[in-house]
């Protein structure tokens, strides 16, 4: 899970203001002004569907991204990054999904996003 500070226009505020954006993989999962706590976001059914959809993409790479830095960094893979991911992946992918259930059961199903803030215009990631 990923975390940003970024600069929005907020409408229940009027003026441009901080908003932390919240990424699971590669899915928005929610935007909440620092001044007013609005939050806004994918409706509940969008966001678990664009969230599985992104962790299958994920899982069906890893093995390719294993394999291809094993090849080019042999001692480095073996004695660090599978011993990290090994302890390390578990306590991530728990967080992702305590995320995505969170936010899916306390996100408003009728309330509709921000006028600036559609489901077209939702990153798919950040660059």
């Amino acid at each position: 899970m990923d975390k940003y500070l970024v600069l929005l226009d907020c409408v229940p505020c009027g003026t441009e203001r901080s908003h932390m954006a919240t990424y699971t993989g590669n899915v928005l999962v929610s935007v909440v002004c620092a001044t007013c706590g609005e939050t806004v976001g994918p409706p509940p059914a969008l966001l678990v569907r664009e969230y599985l959809q992104d962790l299958e993409g994920r899982v069906s790479r890893k093995p390719g991204r294993m394999f291809r830095s094993a090849m080019h960094h042999p001692l480095g893979f073996f004695l660090y990054q599978l011993p990290r991911g090994l302890i390390c992946k578990p306590a991530e992918m728990v967080q992702e999904f305590e995320t995505i259930a969170y936010t899916a059961r306390h996100r408003p199903v009728n309330r509709a996003p921000a006028e600036s803030v559609t489901p077209a215009t939702w990153p798919a990631n950040i660059s």
